[in-house]
């Protein structure tokens, strides 16, 4: 496997870390509130990034993206997103959310292919169809009547919005890689959060801060580890690898690695499915992988 690829690996890990430490925060804050102080922290844990590192401190600033790229990257990374997220959670169940995401390996590939031209082999196409497949069944937990029970509704349809929206991120990414991936992620997420801020004040007021430990414990986690190293993992793999094989990596790898933690965290066994579709996955990405090197 490319050497590059282990960033799109890295990024999974760290988004899929956050998925417990984001069921932990909600418990006492309001969605909202609790990704603007998610990204406030990872704000912080950027700055500090490019004020002490090497990367930062020559030529960071000059080698960033335009501010176009910045703002669009800010808009649809960060507020698209995950305002389209959150609004479909309110017509439609959490299943149908999470299945729609694994949709977004094929979503972002077919919108590099019509805007940057980006030509992918069948046998990648064949290896992201076997992720899907995987990822589908570990949803579903291979239970094919909870696929025919499906009822959709304009949830799916927000959450369609909110795949479509980072697939577009990943293409901005994409369109300016010869910027830095550490200092433009900075630039973004300051842009975003500031963006965040206001729609926070605006629909559910501020955040209130006082709150117990633990919550600050996974806020600062989610800042750090998703908002901070994820996002800048996954944009240098979008450099390196394109967006739609970054793509297929994160998307594949997240559930397994939130089933991991689950097992780990929680005690909760995986079962016959699960087993299955990370055979699925891991079968899907090393055939992706080959054809990357």
């Amino acid at each position: 496997m490319k050497r590059s690829l282990w960033l799109a690996v890295g990024a999974a890990a760290m988004f899929g870390t956050s998925y417990g430490a984001a069921k932990i925060a909600t418990e006492e804050l309001a969605p909202m509130g609790a990704v603007l102080l998610r990204y406030v922290f990872g704000t912080l844990f950027l700055g500090v990034l490019v004020a002490t590192t090497r990367r930062g401190r020559v030529g960071g600033v000059r080698r960033r993206a335009p501010w176009p790229a910045l703002l669009a990257m800010a808009v649809f990374g960060l507020v698209g997103y995950q305002t389209f997220f959150f609004a479909s959670l309110r017509y439609t169940a959490v299943f149908n959310t999470a299945l729609i995401n694994a949709l977004s390996p094929v979503i972002t590939g077919l919108l590099a292919a019509a805007f940057l031209r980006e030509r992918l082999p069948r046998r990648s196409w064949a290896g992201i169809a076997l992720v899907v497949l995987g990822v589908v069944t570990l949803l579903s937990r291979g239970n094919p009547a909870r696929l025919l029970a499906l009822e959709l509704n304009r949830g799916d349809a927000l959450m369609l919005g909110a795949v479509t929206s980072f697939a577009i991120h990943s293409l901005v990414v994409r369109r300016v890689a010869g910027a830095s991936s550490l200092v433009s992620s900075f630039h973004a997420t300051i842009l975003g959060t500031g963006l965040l801020a206001g729609m926070a004040r605006a629909f559910e007021g501020w955040p209130s801060l006082h709150v117990s430990p633990r919550i600050w414990i996974a806020l600062v986690w989610m800042g750090i580890a998703a908002s901070g190293i994820g996002f800048v993992l996954f944009n240098r793999s979008v450099t390196e690898n394109g967006p739609t094989r970054t793509s297929a990596f994160v998307y594949g790898l997240v559930p397994l690695f939130v089933a991991l933690l689950g097992w780990i965290l929680f005690r909760e066994i995986p079962g016959p499915s699960a087993i299955v579709a990370t055979v699925l996955v891991l079968a899907g990405l090393a055939w992706t992988a080959r054809d990357g090197r």
